[in-house]
């Protein structure tokens, strides 16, 4: 719940906005407002909500406080003044975040590439700039989701199961004694 105050002057609680029931949250940094208008609408054809920010330390706010499956970092030419904070703000969320990242730049600088991938980003994409590419870069998320979770259930459903079987009884029964002596 929000504390937000009418124009009148009265206060009323008001609901915050969550994503509905099957879209996935994605945190997004950018560095221009045209950018993140193409980022969102790429998003939202998807089923992704996308929080979006130009301000690095806003989106890194959220990245401390919430958790986000995916997260991308759009970086802006090597000029830009935002540069250095949002690349900063990349690496932060590396250090302190599980969800996937992804790093696309304005332009191809070929250490931009290294960098991310040393960084360990899930994705790097030079100037990316169509929203179809976009929406096919938040298929591709979901799908790589799936797959880590889908890992992650084969996995803990192969623990071996503890049996019924007399013999597993009789050494359940000689530990439980040779522990009370």
């Amino acid at each position: 719940m929000k504390h937000t105050q009418t124009a009148s002057g009265a206060s009323r609680m008001k609901q915050l906005q969550s994503a509905p029931p099957g879209l996935l949250r994605c945190l997004i940094a950018s560095w221009s407002e045209q950018r993140i208008s193409l980022l969102r609408a790429a998003a939202k054809v998807e089923a992704w909500d996308a929080l979006a920010f130009s301000e690095s330390t806003q989106f890194l706010r959220n990245v401390f406080q919430q958790k986000f499956p995916l997260t991308l970092v759009d970086l802006p030419p090597a000029s830009n003044p935002n540069y250095s904070s949002l690349r900063f703000a990349a690496e932060r969320t590396k250090e302190v975040s599980e969800s996937l990242l992804v790093i696309s730049t304005a332009d191809g600088n070929s250490s931009d590439e290294v960098w991310a991938r040393q960084l360990g980003a899930w994705s790097y994409l030079p100037e990316l700039s169509q929203q179809n590419g976009w929406e096919l870069v938040f298929r591709e998320a979901r799908e790589a989701m799936a797959r880590q979770a889908s890992t992650y259930l084969e996995s803990n459903s192969q623990v071996p199961q503890k049996s019924n079987s007399p013999a597993t009884k009789k050494s359940d029964s000689q530990a439980h004694q040779s522990r009370s002596t």
